[in-house]
């Protein structure tokens, strides 16, 4: 089974503004269809082989789409997986927050599979963790050697995947269709216990699904982004409290006070609320009513600090 990846190459840096560095926001709507992905997208985007265009890459698709009329298709051939062998290169990354989030599709009867890794430089590669969604709807997360499953899965809809992985604090999170599912460590690895490296190196998607079962699913709306404004200390909570969580319509916040900006994110990363905290109030509301049900990231600088919290609507 090709779990691994392969060579690093240098990093495209897609935009970088207020500290925010974004390495791949694709939906894929550009692509002819029927075309080959790797090839098509350029850096960071590449194949096992490091082949794009080759038995390895993957076709554009307009039978699904999350949003607007194409995705990525990954069908394996037998159980054991492949051909499609997609990878996108990080660059090894080792400080900072990352988020990785997209939309994935699983047709029924068949399941999905992806990896993070550490360390992308084939079968030299280190990989950080699997997870796999087998057919049955299960989400299951491969860890120091033992794969356990954590969560499920809706087929025949598309479902928000979304791995925060914070360097600097050492810690990955991994959420399936707006619900926490697992986290861990990130120095741990996925084949054994062995303490491996605190780097974020890349991202393979493999046609696979974990084992016995045949592979086809969909990929769109891939967002690859930092979260750590430069020269702003990274912290999660913090002193800040956002109650009630969940929430249905008001999210009151609690803070030591001082100027600052916050943002709302969804599970794919976007910004759906934002504004300043009014004058220099310690506490204060916002109205999230507005929003879909479902799994949310409130994001506040303030005295030269960053906080992140977890809040879930109603």
């Amino acid at each position: 089974m090709k779990t691994q990846l392969l060579t690093l190459s240098t990093l495209a840096i897609a935009a970088i503004a207020q500290g925010q560095t974004v390495l791949v926001n694709e939906n894929f709507d550009s692509f002819t269809t029927g075309a080959y992905l790797a090839q098509s997208a350029g850096a960071p985007w590449t194949t096992w082989s490091n082949s794009p265009g080759g038995s390895d890459d993957v076709l554009i698709s307009n039978e699904q789409a999350a949003s607007g009329t194409n995705s990525a298709l990954w069908v394996s051939t037998s159980v054991t997986g492949g051909p499609g062998d997609v990878v996108i290169d990080l660059g090894n990354q080792t400080a900072g927050v990352w988020d990785i989030s997209f939309q994935m599709y699983i047709p029924s009867d068949f399941g999905g599979y992806f990896n993070i890794l550490h360390l992308f430089n084939g079968q030299n590669s280190e990989w950080a963790a699997e997870i796999s969604f087998p057919a049955n709807g299960d989400v299951s997360v491969m860890l120091q050697g033992t794969s356990s499953v954590y969560g499920t899965y809706p087929h025949d809809v598309w479902f928000p995947v979304h791995v925060t992985v914070d360097l600097d604090q050492m810690n990955a999170v991994l959420e399936v269709n707006n619900t926490v599912v697992y986290n861990w460590p990130f120095n741990w690895t996925a084949g054994d216990a062995t303490i491996g490296l605190n780097q974020l190196g890349g991202m393979d998607i493999f046609a696979y699904a974990g084992g016995n079962d045949g592979a086809k699913f969909y990929i769109d709306d891939m967002l690859v982004q930092s979260v750590v404004p430069s020269g702003i200390h990274e912290y999660s909570g913090g002193n800040v409290q956002a109650y009630p969580n969940p929430v249905n319509d008001i999210l009151n916040i609690s803070t030591s006070g001082g100027q600052g900006q916050w943002t709302v994110r969804d599970a794919a990363g976007r910004s759906v609320l934002e504004g300043t905290v009014p004058g220099t109030a310690s506490n204060w509301s916002i109205p999230v009513g507005g929003l879909p049900a479902g799994a949310y990231q409130l994001e506040l600088l303030q005295n030269g600090r960053r906080s992140v919290s977890k809040v879930l609507k109603q």
